[in-house]
């Protein structure tokens, strides 16, 4: 078993430590398809609901139906972000439908006037959409494969770029109490298209570990973006559900990660109730924005 774990360990190590050249299409703005991730040091890739369409396809794990939704906000409520997703499962298959959108309305247009001043002329809109079509098969008792497939568009004023893109992904459970994730973004060669434009887009790659103690659950990932001078983003978290009914958990995650070329850390925080099915999920971390400092976030899923 321990020569099962290195074998699906050693090459996503190797994926996610080099340098791949070129730009992630990455639209989730740092932000994951649900509340319970990000109060998990924003780690998604053992998400069992149809969410899972957004990370890693191989996830998913529900007996007949699930969905899910997120909405949040940015800048006080400028920026607008919406997640929704739906799947079945049919004859041992699971199938997935994901809808990404996000945007930002009424942004002034400026210009420089004759005399040197900013001036306004007129306003413009911004959205970044992706619709994600999911597939997922447990192939034995131990390992599961995922795949994902992706239409995004992208519009700034008048202009808009479109394009297509892939994810494959694995989950590998060598125990009852340990699970491995990874999953790789932008697998296939992945361009997107502006009119007679076109701009290539190169892998995001990531890697979950999942260690299950009792009542407490423990999480690790290690990601790596295609820009050629990003770091690895490294997170980590604990998880512990309460009760013998087990309806509430609460968790707490660290993080570290880049922001152009600043590195930045932080924490954060989160909780779920969970009865008959529904999860509702709760979490919150601390802001850079200057008029609310603390981010609250909510979002739901559902599984049969």
């Amino acid at each position: 078993m321990k020569n099962r774990v290195r074998v699906l360990l050693i090459p996503l190590y190797f994926l996610i430590t080099s340098t791949v050249v070129g730009r992630e299409h990455n639209p989730y703005y740092n932000i994951t398809p649900s509340a319970k991730n990000i109060g998990n040091a924003y780690i998604a890739g053992f998400d069992s609901s149809s969410s899972s369409v957004f990370s890693n396809p191989a996830s998913a794990k529900f007996t007949k139906f699930s969905s899910s939704a997120f909405y949040t906000d940015i800048m006080n409520s400028e920026h607008k972000i919406i997640f929704f997703s739906s799947g079945y499962k049919v004859l041992g298959t699971i199938f997935t439908v994901g809808f990404f959108q996000s945007y930002i309305e009424n942004i002034y247009k400026t210009i420089i006037t004759p005399s040197g001043e900013i001036g306004i002329q007129g306003q413009f809109n911004y959205y970044d959409q992706v619709i994600k079509i999911g597939v997922q098969k447990t192939l034995t008792d131990y390992f599961s494969f995922g795949f994902s497939y992706d239409f995004f568009e992208k519009r700034i004023d008048t202009v808009k770029g479109n394009g297509t893109s892939a994810t494959i992904g694995v989950v590998f459970n060598p125990s009852s109490t340990l699970d491995v994730s990874g999953y790789i973004r932008n697998v296939i060669p992945t361009q997107l298209i502006y009119g007679n434009k076109k701009e290539n887009i190169k892998p995001y790659v990531y890697l979950n570990i999942k260690k299950i103690w009792g009542a407490n659950e423990i999480y690790f990932e290690i990601a790596k973006a295609s820009h050629l001078m990003s770091q690895p983003t490294r997170s980590a978290s604990f998880s512990r559900i309460f009760g013998p009914l087990k309806l509430i958990s609460l968790s707490i995650g660290y993080r570290e990660f880049s922001v152009g070329n600043k590195k930045r850390s932080g924490f954060t925080y989160g909780s779920s109730v969970h009865l008959f099915g529904f999860n509702l999920h709760y979490s919150l971390e601390k802001s850079d924005y200057v008029q609310n400092t603390t981010k609250h976030y909510v979002s739901f899923d559902f599984k049969l």
